[in-house]
């Protein structure tokens, strides 16, 4: 069984072999995954939903704000590292968030002497981020020039590219926007070997749980865990799970650099690829 029409939406190598059914955890329907062979990336098909109410607690604020004392630490660490290296300089320096959430990336950008803008497509976040987090956002979807042909020393896309059609037409117009120079920090659900061992979605038996499983499983402390750290939860919105090997190719493509992985705690960064593991952050910076 393989993926039609299109092939590989990373590095356009044909066929994608068919790996399994994963049942959809918030519209509970079976979601076919396919893998690459190249770039050992996986991927679902995207697909359409008239009725989006019924994801629930999915995308709104309170949603957000659970994540939120994390993301504040990220973005932390992303600012002192790009001080450290001195990777940007100069008095004017531009960041842009794309799919910025509440903003509060953006907020720390401004503290390290960032003019920092947003892009967020959800109404009620980009709401939030103006009027309670006070910054710069604009409402809907990046594009190439979509900020006024404004090219920009940090950009950022923090769990985003998973949901896009196109993602190497995505990775190609973010190159475009990025300053000779610039760090590009990227962010996507790790899927490597550990993941799918720990992956109550990916090793659950195909078409056999029933609609409310997880909240079953969710009674058990150590489920509840594992539910919370299962990249393969959510293959309803996840189309794209991009390997290591595919942020290599993406970024070798469109004029990148891969510099390193990145986590907020340092050691993770340093320690997982001594067990073939990847912490789901890289920085890349576009080469001169």
């Amino acid at each position: 069984m393989e993926i039609a029409p299109g092939g590989c939406r990373v590095c356009r190598a044909r066929p994608l072999a068919f790996v399994k059914v994963l049942h959809g955890e918030y519209r509970h329907r079976d979601v076919p995954l396919y893998r690459c062979a190249g770039c050992k990336c996986l991927f679902t098909l995207p697909q359409r939903y008239e009725d989006e109410t019924d994801l629930g607690h999915v995308n709104s604020i309170e949603w957000h704000l659970m994540g939120l004392p994390y993301n504040q630490r990220k973005a932390r660490a992303l600012f002192q590292l790009i001080e450290r290296r001195r990777w940007v300089r100069g008095p004017e320096k531009q960041f842009l968030d794309i799919g910025c959430a509440l903003g509060h990336a953006l907020a720390e950008a401004e503290k390290w002497g960032f003019e920092a803008r947003g892009i967020e497509p959800e109404a009620v976040a980009a709401a939030y981020a103006k009027d309670v987090t006070k910054v710069n956002v604009h409402h809907g979807y990046f594009a190439f020039g979509a900020l006024g042909g404004m090219a920009f020393d940090v950009i950022m896309l923090d769990n985003v590219l998973e949901h896009v059609p196109e993602p190497a037409a995505l990775f190609g117009e973010i190159a475009r926007t990025l300053k000779s120079g610039g760090v590009f920090f990227l962010g996507v659900p790790p899927v490597e070997w550990i993941r799918k061992l720990t992956s109550i979605s990916y090793i659950m038996p195909e078409r056999r749980p029933t609609k409310d499983w997880r909240t079953r499983v969710s009674e058990s402390r150590w489920f509840r865990f594992l539910s919370s750290m299962d990249t393969f939860g959510y293959p309803d919105g996840h189309v794209n799970y991009i390997s290591g090997r595919g942020v290599a190719m993406l970024a070798r493509d469109h004029g990148l650099r891969v510099e390193q992985q990145f986590h907020a705690q340092t050691w993770r960064s340093k320690v997982y690829p001594w067990f073939g593991l990847t912490t789901g952050f890289w920085i890349l910076r576009k080469v001169d």
